[in-house]
């Protein structure tokens, strides 16, 4: 609230969004509240802040301001000293101050170096990120998908080195459907960039007819653009940890076919674009971790109302052995 407010009467309390840390285990979060105005247009109020091990405050950006966009992400570098983070405005007005797509900071000062705008693509008025940009191990590129159904690759300084369609929004009988893009990551074994749920962009809480044939998907791509393959899980995988070849990833809802066999951990091996081990839970796997030799996962598990009413699964903790042969 000492950084970007609140106002009890709107219930428009803030909350940190997205956190990063560097090797000094300096913290970089997005702190965030949203309001509703009186002629019923909506109000974004941010910032980001960096704060040392200690918790004593580094710097916060902007210093004298809050930021009028919703920001959802951001990632740093310590091979380029830059942190990044991108807005996810999903009501974009021409009087927004803070119009652009990504903002790059000094890490260490918070000092603004340059912002990038991405261009937005019909039927879409703004180009929104939500589960990326992040930076690859070595700070030269910066992954990012978009929800409009693209995946971006760019330089450390948010040059655009190329773009893939890879949920194209489709028309059908009115009304567009789309598979919006969220994650974008590089890695040793490729250029990974991710989609959710099939979503009618009218009103996303309808229900769709159909699923879009790029949804809840891992689209991998060599650092040139090649593209070499697409895995598709039964839900929308909710988060994704790395280690060496191996990805992990938290499976969570299908809004369309409604199958709880998808809740679990997935784990894929990026060599071959093939299942490795799968651990099933009974709600939705929300969150995911995976040890640095690949050995241990823990996954946090959260309740689903079905259509019919009933609540399944619980808020709980798992740790599993991961062995390629079976789940224990």
């Amino acid at each position: 609230a000492d950084f970007v407010g609140s106002d009890a009467s709107q219930r428009s309390y803030p909350s940190v969004v997205h956190i990063a840390v560097d090797k000094e285990n300096n913290v970089y979060a997005n702190a965030y509240r949203f309001l509703m105005r009186k002629d019923g247009s909506r109000g974004y109020n941010a910032r980001m802040l960096a704060v040392n091990e200690e918790g004593r405050l580094l710097w916060q950006f902007p210093k004298n301001e809050v930021i009028d966009s919703w920001i959802n992400w951001c990632d740093v570098n310590d091979n380029n000293g830059r942190a990044v983070f991108s807005t996810s405005a999903y009501d974009y007005r021409e009087d927004m101050k803070y119009k652009d797509t990504m903002y790059f900071l000094d890490k260490r000062t918070g000092e603004l170096l340059n912002s990038t705008h991405v261009p937005p693509i019909p039927p879409f008025d703004n180009t929104v990120m939500r589960g990326s940009p992040n930076y690859s191990a070595d700070g030269k590129y910066l992954a990012a998908g978009a929800s409009d159904g693209r995946g971006i690759l760019f330089d450390e300084a948010g040059k655009i080195l190329w773009t893939r369609s890879i949920s194209k929004p489709q028309q059908v009988d009115g009304a567009y459907v789309n598979a919006s893009g969220r994650d974008g990551f590089v890695t040793p074994y490729g250029v990974l960039f991710t989609t959710i749920n099939t979503f009618n962009r009218e009103n996303w809480q309808l229900p769709t007819p159909v699923e879009h044939p790029s949804n809840n998907s891992i689209f991998v791509f060599n650092t040139d653009g090649t593209f070499r393959y697409q895995y598709m899980a039964d839900g929308t995988m909710e988060e994704i940890a790395f280690a060496g070849r191996l990805a992990a990833c938290a499976v969570g809802r299908n809004v369309r076919t409604h199958n709880y066999k998808a809740h679990g951990a997935l784990v894929l091996d990026l060599e071959t674009g093939k299942r490795y081990s799968y651990f099933p839970t009974e709600g939705p796997c929300q969150a995911i971790g995976i040890s640095p030799d690949g050995q241990w996962l823990a996954g946090v598990e959260a309740p689903a109302l079905t259509p019919d009413g009933k609540i399944i699964g619980a808020y709980r903790l798992h740790i599993w052995k991961n062995n390629a042969g079976g789940a224990k």
